[in-house]
């Protein structure tokens, strides 16, 4: 009996060995590096920290100028607008100049970017690189610059 326990352990041993391996799923691929915008191109990213939701009826609105004392009369040289806060505009075939980047969250809703002024009271931001310092230029082909601010600061 002994001797038939110690033949089943050792075919048991053996039909192991001779088993197919199991299948080892192949590497899987490292992400691909962020891309870099291309010479002709100036990538903002937008995050509003204020109260209300940035959505499809109140979104980020983003503009190029190319001074940076904005007012109601100023003519932007581009405009963008995002529906999800912190996403990424990018503007295609940027001012290679430098130009000023100025954001509005859309807080009323139904504003367009693009039929004039933002309206009264509106957050906004000037993008500076020091919070209390001049306003920042930029220019096409430089890094992605990132833009964060709230209800502290109100459109005239």
């Amino acid at each position: 009996m002994t001797m038939l326990v110690h033949t089943v352990a050792a075919a048991a041993l053996l039909l192991q060995s001779a088993a197919p391996p199991k299948a080892v799923p192949p590497p899987q691929k490292a992400p691909a590096a962020a891309a870099k915008p291309a010479a002709t191109d100036l990538a903002v990213t937008l995050t509003y920290k204020g109260k209300g939701a940035v959505d499809a009826n109140h979104k980020l609105l983003v503009w190029l100028f190319a001074d940076a004392n904005i007012t109601p009369a100023s003519r932007p040289l581009a405009t963008r607008s995002i529906t999800k806060n912190g996403d990424t505009v990018t503007f295609k075939d940027a001012p290679t100049t430098p130009v000023y980047v100025f954001a509005v969250y859309d807080q009323a809703g139904g504003y367009d970017g693009v039929s004039g002024p933002p309206p009264a009271g509106s957050p906004s931001v000037l993008y500076r690189k020091v919070a209390k310092g001049d306003p920042t230029p930029v220019k096409a082909g430089g890094p992605p610059i990132k833009i964060t601010f709230d209800d502290s600061q109100r459109w005239k």
